[in-house]
């Protein structure tokens, strides 16, 4: 995002503002970001307290460092890279249980199937609630680097380019980690592709 909806000020512009020590402009980075990135932490540790202050002190942490950013990234890139770091130090100090997560994604994905019952077929529901499930499952399954490049490319949508930035390794790795993450993905989700 260059510039916000209203056509306010572009982020190359608001990180100059701020390196010039103006608060308000790095407010409005906070503001333009904060759901996206509350989002990204989310599908890491799956706990919306736990996303919110991953979240919280990425923007710490970046607010402390922009003096140091030197424009060779956008700046959604860049925070990324610190939520990406952040929330894969929270996975690897607090293993989440995985009978825990489960319970916890089934009763999500329940409250979802309850709501859309009176529109669609139980049998249906229950076959898209299981698919959910292990679709989330599978992606979990992943080495943390291959997950980190599937959730930055296939539910962020970032390029090749930003995925490289975000995780410091060369476009060619992406590529390879992709390749290697969709080829586990499609052979543990072989009996839900249509």
């Amino acid at each position: 995002m260059d510039r916000s909806a209203n056509g306010g000020p572009s982020d190359l512009e608001l990180v100059e503002r701020c390196q010039a020590d103006d608060t308000a402009a790095f407010q409005v980075l906070v503001e333009r970001y904060q759901q996206r990135a509350t989002r990204l932490a989310y599908r890491y540790v799956r706990n919306q307290e736990d996303a919110r202050d991953i979240t919280q002190e990425a923007f710490i942490r970046a607010f402390r460092s922009i003096k140091d950013f030197r424009n060779e990234s956008q700046f959604y890139t860049w925070l990324y890279r610190i939520l990406v770091n952040l929330s894969l130090d929270h996975l690897r100090r607090n293993k989440m249980e995985t009978s825990e997560y489960q319970d916890d994604l089934m009763l999500r994905s329940q409250t979802v199937a309850e709501a859309q019952h009176k529109r669609t077929n139980p049998r249906e529901e229950l076959w898209k609630k299981q698919r959910q499930v292990a679709i989330v499952g599978a992606i979990e399954s992943l080495p943390d680097d291959q997950k980190t490049t599937v959730i930055l490319r296939e539910i962020d949508g970032l390029s090749y380019e930003e995925i490289a930035q975000v995780t410091r390794v060369p476009i060619g790795t992406v590529m390879s980690r992709l390749f290697y993450a969709r080829r586990k993905l499609q052979d543990k989700l072989k009996e839900y592709v249509d």
